[in-house]
């Protein structure tokens, strides 16, 4: 709520790529709670069960996946976030503001 209304200080414009740009952050960011729930489990299982050396190579193995994961992500969004953003609109204003 104060991200919007921060936001529409400076215009329905704004706040409508916000939200254009939170739909999609939302959808990138789920696989990635996911990912960090399981590892958790995982971690805490190991580390129950005193197997350290498992869990420095869960811990290991899930960062690693994780950013690699968001730089592809991030680099596919960088490169066809006009695309993207044609989904939720057709002017060609808001798809500027929403990817610039």
């Amino acid at each position: 709520m104060i991200v919007n209304k921060l936001m529409s200080s400076f215009g329905v414009e704004y706040v409508a790529a916000f939200g254009m740009e939170s739909k999609i952050e939302s959808i990138i960011i789920m696989p990635i709670v996911a990912f960090s729930i399981a590892t958790l489990t995982l971690i805490g299982m190991f580390y129950g069960a005193k197997r350290m050396d498992l869990v420095k190579e869960i811990s290991y193995f899930a960062i690693k996946s994780v950013v690699k994961f968001t730089l592809i992500i991030g680099l596919i969004l960088f490169l066809i976030s006009k695309l993207l953003f044609m989904i939720f609109t057709s002017d060609s204003f808001l798809i500027t503001l929403a990817s610039d």
